[in-house]
């Protein structure tokens, strides 16, 4: 099954970036620019993961998130959040080592970025294969 991504972002070029690099690695991409048309996607059954900015317009994207997870996601959806913040401007939990999400600072590094997601597909076809809980 080909991999379907959520990618969040409210920079128009970020946002058509990213979907035509990850379109050119074989995945099939759903994109969003706001919060509202995060949500019209979001609990779409064939996401296999979510690329969720940190700064959605007016609300952090770690607060979309939450929300997701308090509305009945599965919380076996990895997300993977990207920034063009810098590292002392990102949300103060995530300066905990064991707190913090998977994340990118922009520029996104595509390579790094392709190989952190075949590594969530495989701990999904992994998890799948054994039924138990999927582990970053």
């Amino acid at each position: 099954m080909k991999n379907r991504i959520l990618v969040v972002d409210d920079d128009a070029l970020t946002l058509k970036l990213v979907r035509v690099r990850l379109e050119k690695m074989g995945y099939e991409i759903i994109t969003a620019k706001n919060e509202r048309e995060f949500w019209q996607h979001a609990f779409d059954p064939a996401i296999t993961l979510i690329i969720l900015d940190v700064c959605v317009k007016n609300r952090m994207g770690t607060d979309i998130h939450r929300s997701l997870l308090d509305f009945g996601m599965d919380k076996n959806i990895p997300v993977i959040f990207v920034t063009g913040l810098p590292k002392e401007e990102l949300p103060s939990e995530w300066r905990e080592e064991d707190k913090q999400p998977l994340y990118f600072q922009k520029p996104i590094d595509f390579d790094k970025l392709k190989q952190t997601i075949e590594h969530l597909q495989y701990l999904r076809e992994l998890q799948d294969a054994t039924g138990g809980p999927h582990a970053a």
